[in-house]
């Protein structure tokens, strides 16, 4: 700020500078006549909170911490400054980040979406610039031919040349695209705008960053100015697997098995029903369990404890029990361990999720004796491999379902997943991560699950059923094994 006080003729002598001995100057803090300016970091709670503030601008957003120190949201605590003031005026700029995680996105929603109009030079017809309509030919296999780009008009399909394109832009005006009532203007621009940057130049950028995810992350960031969404080869489409539910009122006929998965939340248990036989599985249903999970005596403990040992019925008419239920403890982790330890001990398993080479780890003593050791009495923890077990389910996700005529000729693929009829948000949650290539600090290239949906409760659901499939060996049962069970 120093140097613009001092070099700025308008501003010359307008604030003190920082080595004067006056508290009300500093580096990041200048008063002046009719005012003052503060700098502050979204990582530092004291300067958030310090003082009352009529204009707030706030840049990259998206980049700020989720909490500043332990007080919370940093964003939160610098519009809590500006209550004071009846004609307070905040301001938002941001390059978005991740889908899910983008606070720039999230008040871009709650506006009234402002693009960039600009006309067509050929038909004048105004629209906003998208990436959709930058079109060039290909030179050599795949290679773009960067003197043919041009941006095709979406009223004349006519195709118009970067030189026309600072014309537009002086003619151009914001347009709202909500109709809602709000106070809040939204404005949206990317780079195909950029009097810096030809189209070539962005199509050039698109091919570089083509092959590498990390490269297209920081593409589509600052390119197009939108929040980026990881996807896998490997990550299921949730509306093919809605589309394909069945329906089933009791436990299908084949099934020889029930397994359980328990996931635990501040304010409510969720829990997925899977049947299993050898070569198919069913998820039976999904049920969240309202409640406040700390408390032991609260209702939805006992709820679980009846769902636990339950019968259901199967549709020959034979009754059927859960053979084993695995109940996340990564949460509310003494409660979850005390209600494990009143129940069967052979029906309940509490389980972490963790990086590990193996789909569920050897069984560890979660509590310990007064002499340090671990308790013969307390519940076990198993680790689970999410990491593994997620990728064998979206591989078993990912199957195709069967043709009539191949239902007929061999039936359904091995390790083929049937969905009775489940909501929407079931499925969307199901398919709510991707595994990703990333690097690391060192530049070491790794795999890694990145969440790009806000909730995946019925993922973790299913991941714990498989747990429990898999801590009773059925995973390696043969085919007398499984009629033995069965009978």
């Amino acid at each position: 700020l120093s140097p613009m006080f001092r070099d700025t003729p308008c501003l010359k002598g307008k604030a003190q500078h920082e080595r004067t001995k006056d508290g009300t100057n500093t580096i990041l803090h200048k008063t002046f006549p009719g005012g003052q300016l503060t700098l502050s970091g979204a990582n530092s709670p004291a300067s958030l909170a310090s003082r009352p503030i009529r204009i707030l601008l706030c840049d990259e957003i998206s980049r700020w911490p989720q909490s500043a120190g332990t007080e919370g949201n940093p964003l939160h605590l610098a519009q809590k400054r500006t209550t004071a003031f009846f004609n307070r005026k905040m301001i938002y700029a941001s390059t978005p980040g991740l889908v899910g995680e983008c606070q720039i996105s999230a008040e871009w929603e709650l506006s009234d979406k402002r693009y960039f109009h600009v006309p067509c030079p050929l038909c004048e017809e105004f629209q906003d610039l998208i990436w959709a309509q930058i079109k060039w030919e290909k030179a050599d296999g795949e290679a773009p031919d960067l003197t043919t780009v041009r941006y095709e008009c979406i009223f004349c399909r006519e195709r118009i040349p970067e030189a026309y394109k600072s014309k537009m832009l002086r003619q151009g005006k914001w347009n709202k695209t909500v109709g809602i009532s709000t106070k809040t203007a939204g404005f949206h621009i990317n780079e195909l705008y950029s009097p810096w940057k030809t189209w070539a130049d962005v199509v050039s950028d698109f091919y570089a960053a083509k092959a590498h995810p990390e490269k297209m992350k920081v593409w589509v960031n600052t390119s197009l100015g939108i929040a980026y969404q990881y996807t896998s080869q490997d990550q299921p489409d949730w509306k093919r697997l809605y589309e394909r539910r069945e329906r089933f009122e009791k436990i299908p006929a084949k099934a020889k098995l029930l397994t359980a998965g328990v996931d635990v939340q501040r304010d409510r248990l969720e829990w997925s029903l899977i049947a299993w036989d050898k070569k198919e599985s069913w998820v039976i249903f999904h049920e969240i369990i309202p409640g406040e999970t700390y408390n032991l005596d609260d209702p939805c403990w006992r709820t679980l404890q009846h769902r636990l040992l339950q019968s259901f019925e199967r549709e020959d008419g034979q009754s059927m029990g859960i053979k084993r239920m695995a109940i996340d403890a990564g949460y509310n982790t003494s409660t979850v361990y005390t209600w494990a330890m009143k129940q069967p001990r052979h029906l309940v398993m509490a389980v972490k999720g963790q990086i590990l080479d193996v789909p569920l780890s050897h069984p560890k003593k979660a509590t310990i004796t007064p002499r340090g050791k671990g308790s013969k009495t307390g519940p076990l923890l198993w680790g689970v491999g999410t990491n593994i077990i997620k990728s064998d389910l979206y591989g078993r996700l990912s199957l195709q379902k069967p043709t009539d005529e191949e239902l007929t000729r061999s039936g359904y693929p091995s390790h083929f997943v049937h969905f009775s009829e489940l909501s929407e948000g079931y499925f969307r949650q199901l398919c709510g991560e991707a595994c990703i290539l990333t690097t690391d600090t060192h530049g070491k290239a790794r795999y890694e699950w990145r969440q790009i949906y806000p909730n995946v409760e019925t993922l973790d659901c299913f991941v714990y059923a498989i747990a429990a499939f898999t801590a009773l060996g059925a995973d390696r049962w043969s085919g007398d094994m499984w009629e033995r069970h069965a009978a």
